[in-house]
């Protein structure tokens, strides 16, 4: 599985209005309704939790095709999940000739949790500046830099979410 942020908040210019747009590519065989089920799980709560629609936009990796979609989410997109450099080489359309030795994408369970705690730690992070800039932010003084900060501990907060439900 390989998931990536895309869209106004990978772009950092995401607002209030702003929607969370995520890419999921899953493997193939993989029980659709039960994927779709917990991606959809996934979306919801991190709809509660930042307040943003959350849109997922899901693919089997052989549905993924040399497409101007991809070459978007290639250049504005920020890897959440899986190997990086997948979707380059598929958008490219060598992806076929290539393939990484497996050890290599193999993630420990301790590698993973501590990314899960990295990115949880530096949603906490932003959420605490941003409460500490709320009231100049009231004040009138530096609201769009509070609200930027919002924005990025949502984005942080969403991301530990994805990496722990996946």
């Amino acid at each position: 599985m390989r998931v990536k942020l895309f869209g106004s908040a990978a772009r950092n210019n995401m607002d209030e209005s702003s929607d969370i747009d995520r890419l999921f590519v899953l493997a193939d065989g993989l029980e659709q309704e039960a994927v779709n089920e917990r991606i959809n799980d996934l979306a919801a709560r991190t709809e509660l939790w930042v307040g943003n629609d959350v849109r997922p936009l899901v693919y089997l990796a052989s549905e993924v095709l040399p497409a101007r979609i991809f070459d978007s989410i290639l250049r504005d997109g920020i890897d959440v999940y899986g190997d990086p450099t997948w979707l380059r080489r598929r958008n490219h359309g060598w992806a076929s000739h290539w393939t990484a030795p497996r050890a290599a994408n193999v993630r420990t369970d301790a590698a993973g949790a501590a990314v899960r705690a990295d990115r949880l730690s530096k949603a906490q992070q932003f959420l605490q500046v941003a409460d500490e800039a709320r009231p100049l932010a009231d004040e009138g003084s530096i609201s769009a830099a509070a609200e930027t900060l919002y924005v990025h501990a949502s984005n942080a907060a969403a991301d530990a979410i994805c990496a722990a439900a996946l």
